[in-house]
């Protein structure tokens, strides 16, 4: 029987990241090189779906206080002919560390907002919001707390992945 070299691509994780589980590739003894190759080359795959971003890799998980890119609190209000925050979000990140990113912003809270802080602070479409009014890791929470009254969000620009 002949071997053959089989080149797989390899994902590098960035320095800091901590490395995935480890799975058992094999549990029968006439595994071959090949097939143990392909496992290795599938398990090491990247799976964020941006590229680059911290928290929306599927093997992130939930960050400490200080941890990750910089942070900025965002503090919207919601005011007489002012009731909406005008924004939208989707869920995104793996499901032990869920968030929230901004997918569009129309008038509203958030617009004002922009339009007050110093340039390079404005929350941008694809914002990655951490918590809301201290509720991080369930998004359904997390939206329901974007109904209050007073809302309170922990911020990473995309600037900052």
């Amino acid at each position: 029987a002949t071997s053959a070299a089989v080149s797989m691509p390899v994902a590098v994780p960035k320095p800091g990241a901590k490395a995935p589980e480890t799975v058992p590739l094999a549990t029968s003894t006439t595994a071959d090189a090949t097939s143990i190759a392909l496992a290795e080359s599938r398990r090491s795959l990247p799976c964020c779906h941006f590229p680059g971003h911290y928290a929306l890799c599927c093997r992130a998980e939930p960050l400490q206080p200080g941890e990750g890119p910089p942070r900025q609190t965002v503090r919207l209000e919601r005011r007489p002919g002012a009731e909406k925050l005008g924004f939208g979000n989707v869920a995104a990140g793996p499901s032990g560390a869920p968030l929230l990113v901004v997918s569009w912003i129309k008038e509203g809270a958030l617009a004002s907002w922009n339009e007050m802080v110093p340039q390079g602070q404005a929350v941008l479409p694809q914002s990655t919001i951490l918590s809301v009014n201290g509720i991080a890791g369930d998004v359904r929470h997390m939206r329901e707390q974007l109904r209050q009254n007073v809302v309170v969000m922990d911020v990473i620009l995309p600037e900052s992945w």
